[in-house]
């Protein structure tokens, strides 16, 4: 069963680094391999999650210009917002069930590692948040 489960994984990896590549921004592009890479540390330095509220599809916006430079591509805003989340969900599931599995060594990969990464500082954000939240709290009681 693991066997299959890795040769999908490996299927995967070589699929996502097929050259397609249009520049048109009328039409889409799709994220390959260092694509993904360049979008979680354009990401993680731009600290997306501490956007202030009706903000965010401005920098998101700044994110795809900030990408489709990096790699002239064509991807909107809302693509890479939503593959920032697939990624975000997938690493959640992958990490939950290594952590179920035991005796299984994890595979560290640069995109899991910047994931890890960018999933830490938000977590520092929203901690911060509850406690400035928490001290205006008991000090208008």
């Amino acid at each position: 069963m693991t066997e299959t489960r890795e040769l999908e994984v490996l299927v995967r990896e070589r699929l996502d680094d097929v050259r397609f590549r249009v520049v048109d921004p009328d039409k889409r592009s799709r994220f390959q391999g260092s694509d993904l890479i360049k979008l979680m540390r354009i990401v993680t330095h731009r600290k997306t999650y501490a956007t202030p509220h009706g903000k965010g599809e401005e920098e998101w916006q700044a994110v795809a210009d900030l990408l489709n430079e990096a790699v002239t591509a064509s991807f909107s805003l809302r693509a890479c917002r939503d593959k920032v989340t697939a990624l975000l969900r997938e690493h959640k599931r992958a990490s939950a069930a290594s952590r179920r599995a035991s005796g299984i060594a994890e595979r560290h990969t640069d995109i899991s590692d910047l994931i890890e990464a960018y999933l830490q500082l938000k977590t520092r954000f929203d901690e911060q948040q509850r406690e400035t939240k928490a001290k205006k709290t008991r000090k208008a009681k």
